[in-house]
């Protein structure tokens, strides 16, 4: 049988407590922060006893293991009608009624859907998630509770959440969003026998492909360069013409206005160059740089990568000549600005770039280069774009898949080939400027390609011009004699024919008259 009570605990001597002797005990009287006048016996330590203020119940499990449990009541008559329900419960599972994994989860029924969705969050950090994802996955959670009137674990069901998903005008990645954020907390429920079901398990993802609201495209070499220049130039030149042409900076506002301007176009090189997302870029540490020797490279670490996996990726020789050059410039203005001992190397745990720019710089650094945001065809720009941009570098350049797919540490090849490599027409036009040409006016070599018969009936052999000899070529001429010559050559080539004889079924794999009219045509 089951009981109920109200646990003793123990608390620090509150402030201002006086200490009396009763009964050879120590007592402790204080008054509350109502004003209310309290008293408490005394531990050997020091501390204060009092009783907790809600029940406790404990009881036998269907597995025979004493359990105890918070009721969350402070009337007894409701603390006993919970150990009543617990107690039920348990002789269920002991009469086969109920499973234990039914009984764990009928446990979590009652407590709040948001206590679930906080330990759900500790799980993911447990397991390293990225910070901004946790986010989202969090706010998903919590817009679906609050649009659907969740409270409770029994509570969730697919139908109403499909309902209000369907009612909404959210794309097919935010929808999908959403999906990802349910199915994986009901994955997770599931797992930590919470739930003996994943209630949104089998709601069907959305095709994005048919409802893109924001296309992405590339940027071209001519405005990478207008990029890289404003965004150098544009924190001085905007310092100026707030201040007016005449305003007198000091030597070390300039410096530092300059500085800022380099390291946001050293960061947008970087990006476009190598393909680093925005936040590998932003917590980029000088101890992953390799810029030395004949292969410069990033160590990028697990934890900064998108995927969790490090990677060692590539620099060219350039971008990293331009990184040593910031990182100079940057060590030169600490130290300038040193009252004490000079720096004589900037820490290898420090960031690369302590003022990554954000979609608002990037924003107005497109503005200032001329380049517009959204173009004719509503294919919009961000910071991202510059990794988009790397793949269409690559693409350009005549890389093949496999190493763009490497390069873009991408785990399908179909995410860089189709999502983020924007190749135009003029591309094209390029790629078929470069196939070999083939003239139509007979000048140059024909090659004639035939079977022709032996002598033996049913057999044929292969002679010059055939797939597995040596190209036949005639000469173009002008004239009667070319034409002659053309007739020659059809002569020679199907002999049975001229002397009206019958050369059977495989006196030639070619009709006289195709290899007549592809030779006149040739050499017309």
């Amino acid at each position: 049988m089951g009981t109920v009570y109200k646990k003793t605990i123990t608390r620090p001597l509150p402030a201002g407590a006086e200490v009396s002797m009763r009964d050879k005990e120590r007592w402790a009287k204080w008054t509350d922060g109502k004003g209310r006048s309290r008293s408490a016996r005394m531990t050997d330590a020091g501390r204060i006893t009092v009783e907790s203020g809600t029940y406790i119940a404990q009881y036998r499990d269907g597995q025979g293991i004493v359990r105890e449990m918070s009721t969350g009541c402070r009337d007894k008559g409701a603390a006993n009608s919970i150990l009543t329900r617990l107690e039920r419960e348990s002789e269920l599972v002991r009469a086969g009624v109920m499973t234990v994994p039914e009984h764990a989860a009928a446990g979590h029924a009652h407590a709040s859907l948001d206590s679930h969705i906080d330990a759900f969050i500790l799980h993911m950090v447990a397991k390293g998630t990225v910070d901004h994802h946790r986010k989202k996955t969090k706010a998903y959670l919590m817009k679906m509770n609050e649009a659907c009137r969740f409270s409770k674990l029994p509570h969730l069901r697919r139908d109403v959440f499909e309902r209000w998903l369907d009612s909404q005008t959210f794309s097919a990645r935010v929808r999908n969003g959403y999906r990802v954020a349910a199915v994986s907390f009901g994955n997770w429920l599931l797992r930590g026998q919470r739930m003996t079901l994943n209630p949104f398990a089998g709601i069907p993802r959305a095709n994005e492909k048919l409802d893109v609201r924001r296309q992405r495209r590339a940027l071209t070499e001519a405005e990478l360069g207008k990029l890289f220049q404003h965004a150098k130039a544009r924190p001085l030149a905007d310092r100026v013409k707030n201040r007016g042409t005449d305003a007198k900076l000091k030597p070390a506002t300039r410096r530092s206005l300059a500085l800022l301007g380099l390291e946001r176009a050293t960061a947008y090189k970087l990006m476009a160059l190598t393909g680093l997302r925005c936040n590998e870029v932003a917590t980029l540490t000088l101890g992953a740089l390799v810029l030395e020797g004949d292969t410069p490279h990033i160590a990028l670490e697990g934890r900064n990568a998108k995927n969790r996996k490090g990677a060692n990726v590539a620099l060219r020789g350039d971008i990293a000549v331009d990184l040593s050059d910031y990182l100079d410039a940057r060590l030169a203005w600490l130290r300038s600005g040193q009252n004490g001992p000079i720096p004589m190397h900037i820490l290898s745990t420090a960031r690369v770039f302590e003022n990554m720019p954000s979609l608002r710089v990037f924003d107005k650094d497109l503005a200032a280069a001329g380049i517009e945001k959204v173009d004719e065809r509503g294919r919009t720009l961000d910071m991202h774009s510059l990794r988009h941009t790397f793949a269409t570098l690559l693409g350009r350049s005549g890389a093949s898949l496999q190493v763009a797919q490497t390069a873009m540490r991408h785990s399908d090849p179909k995410l860089t080939s189709t999502t983020y490599t924007h190749l135009e027409l003029v591309d094209v036009g390029r790629a078929l400027d470069a196939l070999p040409r083939l003239p139509m006016n007979g000048q140059g070599l024909v090659a004639v390609n035939v079977a022709v018969t032996s002598g033996k009936r049913g057999n044929s052999e292969s002679i010059p011009g055939n797939s597995t000899g040596t190209p036949l070529s005639i000469e173009a001429e002008s004239g009667e004699r070319r034409i002659a010559n053309v007739y020659n050559v059809i002569r020679e080539l199907s002999p049975a024919d001229d002397e009206g004889k019958d050369g059977g079924p495989c006196r030639s794999r070619t009709c006289d008259l195709v290899i007549k009219s592809h030779l006149l045509y040739q050499l017309s």
